[in-house]
């Protein structure tokens, strides 16, 4: 869209100087201004539909530099945000920027904790972030979590507050375990993606994949190899 407008702005220049009077004019209407000035003769809905094409966070954030009403669009248009330390902002924060969220991504622990270099009771607690955004977006569809601590109470208000939920990424995660996976499949009807790649599961219940209802035809991914094959031996066998 930038360049969209450099090549707009390259090709009629002669039309800027036809209605300048004045050399002076001519001069203070400098590309920069020209640019800004087109970004906000756009109408609202146009500009939205053209930044949903926008996927990358870099370019969604370099959008929301150009002007204040490409920064309103894109605050109310952004459905997904990274945030690859869960302490570098605030859960508030996060939802006063974005309020239309429907997906998110959290990390948590730093990377040398694959190598247990970080000692135990460190942090990386999810609780504060999904008590956040269990009031403020019902209509959140993905959690992706990175080396974080989530507990059982967390995964079940997370199938109990996102009536439209639909995927739970929890990679290097623990705290919880099977009872609180138990909570996902029997509420989470619209799950399309399960994924506890080499997360610390507690296995308390060794049928907790019973909780899936009968009718159940969402589902197209399911990573629990962390739990080992015997555990997929006893769901399979019930």
């Amino acid at each position: 869209l930038s360049r969209f407008l450099s090549l707009w702005a390259f090709a009629y220049p002669s039309g800027r100087r036809r209605h300048s009077h004045s050399l002076g004019f001519w001069r203070k209407t400098t590309p920069n201004r020209v640019m800004q000035r087109m970004a906000c003769s756009f109408p609202d809905e146009v500009l939205e539909h053209v930044f949903s094409f926008v996927q990358c966070d870099n370019d969604r954030n370099a959008i929301s530099t150009v002007c204040k009403s490409w920064y309103k669009i894109e605050r109310w248009s952004r459905r997904r945000v990274f945030v690859g330390n869960c302490y570098a902002i605030s859960p508030g924060m996060v939802i006063r920027r974005f309020p239309e969220l429907r997906s998110i991504e959290l990390k948590g622990k730093p990377h040398f904790a694959d190598f247990n270099l970080v000692p135990d009771g460190w942090g990386g607690y999810v609780a504060p972030w999904i008590s956040a955004m269990a009031a403020a977006y019902p209509w959140l569809e993905e959690i992706r979590l990175k080396r974080m601590v989530i507990t059982d109470e967390n995964l079940e208000l997370i199938a109990k507050s996102f009536k439209n939920f639909k995927v739970l990424v929890l990679s290097s995660c623990e705290g919880f375990s099977t009872e609180g996976l138990a909570a996902v499949a029997a509420n989470c009807r619209n799950l399309r993606e399960l994924d506890l790649r080499e997360s610390e599961v507690e296995d308390l219940s060794g049928h907790w994949l019973s909780h899936f209802p009968d009718d159940y035809t969402s589902l197209v991914s399911l990573n629990i190899a962390c739990l080992g094959c015997e555990e997929l031996f006893l769901d399979a066998r019930n």
